[in-house]
């Protein structure tokens, strides 16, 4: 249990698992915010000038 985590902004790099399920979304790319499921792998974007994308959790 990540309790400590569950307080802070959970930023996550593209291609990595996902830690928490809920709805992400990405400042790389408007509209971005998509709902994972805890395990699945946060994609990378095809089409962004950003170098490394992160994924942000917004709500369960």
């Amino acid at each position: 249990d990540t309790n400590v985590e569950a307080t802070e902004k959970l930023s996550v790099r593209a291609g990595q698992l996902c830690p928490k399920t809920g709805y992400w979304f990405t400042v790389a790319q408007e509209n971005s915010r998509q709902y994972f499921k805890q395990g699945e792998i946060l994609p990378e974007l095809k089409t962004q000038d950003w170098g490394e994308v992160y994924w942000q959790f917004d709500s369960e």
